[in-house]
C-alpha cells in the first residue's frame, strides 16, 4: 500500500508541477503538450510523454500575461470574440474536470490510507505475501513503521 500510494503521490505531484510550468508566463504564445491517461490501478497519471497507448493528447494553450489595466481596457473596449470565449470555456470546463477528478483521487487516497491504518491496528498479525503464495509475518517494529507511514498517509491525503 505505501508504494501505490507513494508512486500516485510522485505522479500527481508531477501532474501539478507540469501544470504550473505550462501556467508561467511566456514570450509568446505557444501550445503545449500533455498526456492524460489511466495506470493499471486506476490512477489518473499526467505526463510530457503517453505512459500507455490510452493516453489522451491535451494541448495546453499558453499566452503572455498582460498587466491588470491593459487587460481591463482590452475587456471595456472589445469583447471577446465568440470562438475565443468559446475556447476559453472548454478549457475551463477541462480544468474543472481535471480538479475534480484529483479530488476524487485525494479522496479514494484518504478513504484507502484511513482503512490502512484500521487495518494495522486491529488485526492480530500482519503479513506481505510472498511471490509464491506464503506470508512473511510483520515484526513489531515493521508494524510500528506501517504505522507510522499509514498515519503521515491520512495526513496527507485527508487534510485540506
Amino acid at each position: 500500500m505505501h508504494s501505490q500510494s507513494h508512486v500516485f503521490f510522485h505522479r500527481l505531484v508531477t501532474g501539478v508541477l507540469l501544470a504550473l510550468t505550462f501556467a508561467i508566463p511566456t514570450a509568446a504564445h505557444a501550445d503545449r503538450e500533455v498526456f492524460r491517461s489511466v495506470d493499471s490501478d486506476g490512477n489518473v497519471v499526467f505526463s510530457d510523454t503517453p505512459q500507455n497507448e490510452d493516453a489522451n493528447r491535451i494541448v495546453v494553450r499558453t499566452s503572455p500575461t498582460r498587466p491588470l489595466s491593459e487587460s481591463a481596457a482590452r475587456a471595456s473596449v472589445a469583447p471577446q470574440n465568440g470562438a475565443e470565449e468559446e475556447q476559453d470555456d472548454e478549457e475551463s470546463a477541462t480544468v474543472q474536470q481535471e480538479a475534480a477528478e484529483m479530488e476524487q483521487l485525494r479522496a479514494q487516497n484518504c478513504e484507502r490510507a484511513t482503512s490502512n491504518l484500521n487495518k494495522l491496528q486491529t488485526a492480530r498479525r500482519v503479513y506481505d505475501p510472498l511471490p509464491n503464495g506464503e506470508r512473511r509475518y510483520l515484526n513489531d517494529d515493521e508494524l510500528e513503521q506501517r504505522k507510522v507511514q499509514a498515519r503521515a498517509d491520512i495526513q496527507r491525503w485527508c487534510s485540506g
